[in-house]
């Protein structure tokens, strides 16, 4: 894409995040003013929302402009929600979660490394945390048995350079397989290519599947950890729903698997995860954790072939 038709669309998904979007829409609003100084470029913005119940979609048409508002009428995940926004645009797409705050330079600088190398099809950020601190999985090696293993004892997290999982904290720009789908920059020509999202991936797991599909297409990903964006995590969660999308992680995992990796290598990630969660209920169980005690008890019962009912 030549300078002077630079074209940016910037998708937004949301299902009740009232209390959320507008501070990332605010901090967005200076990451676009800084971003078509520098780069010159058109931009638009989509928020595309899931059914929200509790006035999100209405808020932003009250009080910005600028957003253009997509509703859906059942919540049928991120991917078809990105989707279903980028049929109605041209240009390079920006996958941005509402529990987000990009930083004033975080858009210019990754666009300024897309396109000063034609091979790069992907782009993300240094995600930061609430202390300030770039978390480990802004950008991840990909998932094998051994490393979702190691990730669900807390080997990943506690020695990370020896897994190569998660590589969020090397802060050198670098390239790395797969990037985090919360602040996703991605080539429109790359997207194009790969036929955007697997909407197979209800939530969680169409981040890595399209960046793995991106290589396989000849593609770079690459991590530009001097762009940094504020992630506040389980923003976009409430507190009755987090034990149902720790199930829909497991799922996702289990259709990743089975999609890259065959269905016998997925019944092995579903047999490893149940025999974690048995050796887990034993262990809150004689805690006197009743509350762990009911988390591990629904992995045991879940179907980890589908997903459970959101």
């Amino acid at each position: 894409m030549r300078a002077e038709e630079r074209r940016l669309d910037i998708i937004i998904p949301t299902r009740n995040n009232r209390d959320h979007i507008i501070a990332c829409l605010e901090a967005l609003a200076r990451a676009v003013d800084r971003a078509r100084r520098i780069h010159g470029l058109t931009v638009h913005t989509w928020l595309v929302d899931n059914a929200s119940d509790d006035g999100t979609p209405q808020l932003v048409r009250q009080t910005t402009r600028w957003v253009r508002v997509l509703t859906l009428e059942r919540n049928a995940g991120f991917a078809h929600a990105v989707n279903t926004a980028a049929q109605h645009t041209r240009g390079d797409l920006w996958l941005l979660n509402p529990d987000t705050r990009p930083t004033p330079e975080s858009l210019s600088l990754l666009l300024r490394r897309l396109y000063t190398a034609p091979d790069i099809g992907a782009v993300g950020p240094a995600l930061l945390q609430a202390d300030g601190r770039p978390a480990a999985d802004g950008a991840r090696g990909e998932p094998t048995l051994l490393r979702e293993w190691a990730d669900k004892v807390g080997l990943t997290r506690r020695y990370p350079g020896m897994w190569g999982y998660h590589l969020g904290r090397d802060l050198r720009e670098r390239d790395v397989p797969v990037l985090s789908g919360a602040a996703l920059l991605i080539r429109r020509q790359a997207w194009d290519q790969v036929h955007g999202l697997d909407e197979r991936f209800w939530l969680y797991g169409e981040d890595t599947d399209v960046c793995v599909r991106l290589r396989a297409a000849g593609w770079r990903c690459t991590y530009v950890p001097d762009a940094r964006v504020h992630h506040l995590r389980g923003g976009s969660a409430r507190p009755e729903e987090r034990l149902t999308l720790g199930l829909v992680a497991l799922v996702s995992m289990y259709r990743y698997f089975a999609k890259h990796k065959g269905p016998s290598y997925a019944r092995a990630y579903g047999w490893t995860m149940k025999g974690l969660a048995l050796i887990k209920w034993a262990y809150w169980r004689a805690r006197g954790r009743p509350e762990h005690v009911r988390v591990q008890q629904a992995i045991l019962r879940a179907r980890l072939t589908h997903y459970p009912n959101l």
